[in-house]
């Protein structure tokens, strides 16, 4: 959440479709008591065409339509004073959307988002039969750690006892529909 609440609108290139997650510890610019931080090192990234062309649409369209939000840069803005959006705020539009739709979003939170995006990675990479050691430095890369952190083998961790997990579900369910079978021959 620190990194989405920090992005500014100068970070943002409508040219190349790319957004820069930066590191600005105590920035002057911020008028929010709780600054947010961006844990990880700075990176550019890449968006594709659908999503570069919405994220300019409410940048162009909605947040210049809010009054006060031209006062500072920070993209993501609070819809009626226009104030740079805080943690709570953020916190708040997650949980307004779980009540609101809690078929789609159950769960949803800040957090949620940033696993859901590995595991999504993580399956992209098993389609992709990526190397694991080409996998972690992908993944370290993409998040903005440190490629020694360690934190790319937590989720590669996860994600290897999700799938023997599934393994193990699968031939539970193989061995009781065998054993159900038995007893439907068997008479019982």
């Amino acid at each position: 959440s620190g990194e989405l609440l920090g992005v500014t609108v100068r970070d943002i290139s409508s040219r190349s479709n790319e957004v820069f997650i930066a590191r600005r510890p105590d920035n002057p610019n911020d008028p929010r008591p709780r600054q947010p931080l961006t844990k990880t090192m700075d990176r550019l990234l890449e968006m594709n065409e659908p999503l570069a062309n919405l994220t300019h649409k409410y940048i162009v369209g909605a947040r210049r339509s809010i009054k006060g939000a031209r006062r500072h840069d920070f993209v993501f803005v609070a819809s009626k004073s226009g104030a740079p959006l805080s943690y709570q705020a953020l916190a708040k539009s997650l949980a307004t959307l779980r009540n609101t739709h809690p078929d789609l979003f159950l769960g949803l939170t800040a957090h949620v988002l940033r696993h859901s995006w590995n595991e999504d990675f993580s399956d992209m990479a098993d389609e992709a039969n990526m190397d694991p050691e080409r996998e972690k430095k992908l993944r370290s890369r993409l998040m903005g750690w440190s490629e020694t952190s360690g934190t790319a083998a937590t989720y590669n961790r996860r994600h290897i006892r999700r799938k023997a997990n599934d393994a193990l579900r699968s031939i539970q369910q193989k061995v009781t529909k065998k054993k159900q079978d038995g007893d439907k021959d068997n008479g019982q």
